[in-house]
């Protein structure tokens, strides 16, 4: 399946550089449907992702940096119309990021709408 905006997900903001790209978008996964098999292929994914990092008690996934400690960064929250991916990435690196987790987010279960 090839992940598509409109489909799978929504971009609020969307900004693009020589360099550097700035973006805020929402995945639409059904958390509803997941299953603990879904949330481990989750965790898996997030892992497998370019500069992965971990944070704090609430184990906050992010990647490449802290949003305002850090240059570039990005990071995922759970909201109520899914996934929300905010971040500030050299182009290069936002580019491979997103190819390697749109290759494997296919098996997860997303909302129809």
């Amino acid at each position: 399946m090839t992940i598509t905006e409109d489909i799978h997900y929504y971009t609020n903001t969307f900004a693009v550089s020589d360099h550097a790209v700035s973006i805020d978008r929402v995945y639409l996964f059904d958390e509803d449907a997941f299953t603990a098999d879904h949330w481990k292929t989750l965790d898996e994914i997030y892992r497998s992702l370019p500069r992965y990092r971990c944070s704090g008690s609430y184990a906050v996934s992010y990647w490449f940096g802290i949003e305002g400690k850090d240059p570039y960064y990005l990071w995922v929250s759970a909201e109520p119309p899914g996934f929300q991916f905010v971040g500030e990435l050299l182009r290069s690196d936002f580019e491979e990021w997103e190819a390697k987790f749109h290759s494997k987010i296919s098996v997860l279960p997303f909302k129809r709408l």
